[in-house]
């Protein structure tokens, strides 16, 4: 599709594909390496506000190209939601997913109860009354917005990033989107620039339709609100494995410090997912 229709996304060249096999063959993709100038930027780190509006870039001209073509709608493996892959996969769907939320946000409370508790009683309690992925699916429609292709699998970890020269650290300069969900920025960033995020994806999604959109930035704020607690849900459990010591996440100098950016930025998703309980997540 990129090739094809000339998207200007930053995605490395695909050479070779084998999807899953009918009897859970693993699938297979071969891509570009990219290891020699690029590099993905630790979980710690967090992106600047201009690195995520490189990334909105590439997402807007995604959203373009699905609103511009619509034959991806009646393609079901392009319309694959994370539950019914989870279950073509064999997995246990909501419930599993459910325990392994619960299983991490005890961990958290219990290796950093300073900070998590009873925050998270209170998160678990207010995920109990309501756990159920199923109508993210449809909120577009009650929010009268259009469906567009999404990535999926949007995180640091599938990000790549411009290496410094001495190949140390990287860049703010986007190389490619690997895998198209946590693009992790600090809670400062994310609270200050929201309104900035939006209006940059609106106004480049303009230009790439040459037209204005169906949606206002009031209905894409509107969704990220109702939306919040479920990426929230997905995303809490991530930021808590990647503490974890055994998966040397936290680098190798100022593991401390590093650990505590991350503790801060799961407290202040769950912060923040509070403060929008009455008006959003009551009914």
């Amino acid at each position: 599709m990129v090739e094809k229709d000339k998207l200007k996304v930053n995605v490395p060249k695909c050479y070779f594909t084998e999807p899953f096999g009918p009897n859970g063959e693993n699938e297979l993709l071969i891509m570009e390496d990219l290891s020699r100038c690029a590099a993905i930027k630790p979980i710690y780190e967090g992106l600047s506000a201009e690195s995520v509006k490189s990334v909105l870039d590439n997402l807007a001209e995604v959203h373009a190209y699905s609103l511009l073509h619509d034959q991806w709608l009646s393609d079901p493996d392009m319309k694959m939601t994370y539950l019914t892959f989870q279950k073509q996969l064999g997995g246990g769907g909501t419930e599993q997913f459910s325990n392994t939320v619960v299983s991490m946000m005890n961990v958290l409370k219990k290796e950093h109860p300073a900070v998590f508790d009873p925050l998270i009683d209170l998160f678990l309690d207010s995920c109990s009354q309501k756990f159920n992925f199923g109508e993210s699916y449809t909120l577009h429609e009650k929010l009268g917005l259009p469906p567009v292709l999404t990535h999926g699998d949007l995180w640091m970890n599938n990000i790549m990033w411009r290496k410094t020269e001495d190949g140390k650290s990287t860049t703010d300069e986007l190389v490619a989107i690997v895998d198209w969900q946590v693009c992790s920025v600090e809670p400062d960033v994310r609270r200050e620039h929201l309104d900035d995020f939006l209006q940059h994806y609106h106004s480049y999604l303009k230009w790439k339709l040459g037209r204005e959109p169906q949606f206002t930035v009031g209905q894409m704020a509107n969704a990220y609100k109702h939306l919040f607690r479920d990426g929230v849900i997905m995303n809490l459990p991530n930021l808590g494995a990647f503490l974890q010591a055994e998966l040397g996440m936290m680098g190798i100098e100022n593991v401390e410090q590093q650990k505590q950016d991350v503790i801060h930025r799961a407290k202040c998703l769950v912060e923040d997912m509070h403060a929008l309980e009455d008006e959003f997540y009551s009914h």
